[in-house]
């Protein structure tokens, strides 16, 4: 189970499976291939999406805070790429990594995403000991043998998909 948002401006969260979203409309080619776009209307109020994280928070209701909200448990890693991969290239690498991620997504810029799943979450209680664990996992995952790793993304616990 991951927590989810329609947009980066609300503050709360509903538990969610990321991988079953379904879209409610079309996104536009504007959107899609403007950055600039894409982070207006990912700001937008009226913008109806999932946008994701993996971490559970002290109050499970809320997105974590770094100030008011810290993570309490861990269900997964999700490492977003800021360059564009072809998917044969990712499939590769995916087969030679020995803990191989749940899935693999593409985001609306087309970039790649890999997200693993635990079988049950693991306890964290707050972010000093959170962040740890996301860098440490940069390198049991093996996250480097892609290119363009957002590692800034990855060991932010505040950060949403």
């Amino acid at each position: 189970m991951f927590f989810a948002t329609e947009n980066l401006t609300t503050k709360s969260v509903s538990p969610c499976e990321p991988w079953t979203f379904v879209p409610p409309q079309q996104i536009s080619k504007q959107i899609r291939h403007d950055k600039q776009s894409r982070q207006e209307w990912y700001q937008d109020l009226s913008t109806r999406w999932s946008f994701y994280t993996p971490l559970e928070a002290a109050n499970p209701n809320q997105r974590v805070s770094k100030t008011d909200n810290p993570p309490k448990f861990l269900h997964g890693f999700a490492a977003d790429y800021d360059v564009k991969i072809p998917m044969s290239r990712v499939l590769e690498v995916v087969a030679a990594m020995d803990i191989k991620p749940s899935w693999v997504e593409t985001s609306l810029g087309g970039k790649i995403r890999l997200v693993w799943i635990f079988p049950k979450p693991l306890r964290v209680d707050g972010t000093d000991f959170c962040i740890f664990l996301l860098e440490k996992a940069l390198k049991w995952l093996r996250l480097d043998l892609l290119p363009g790793l957002d590692e800034g993304a990855f060991t932010d616990p505040t950060r949403l998909l």
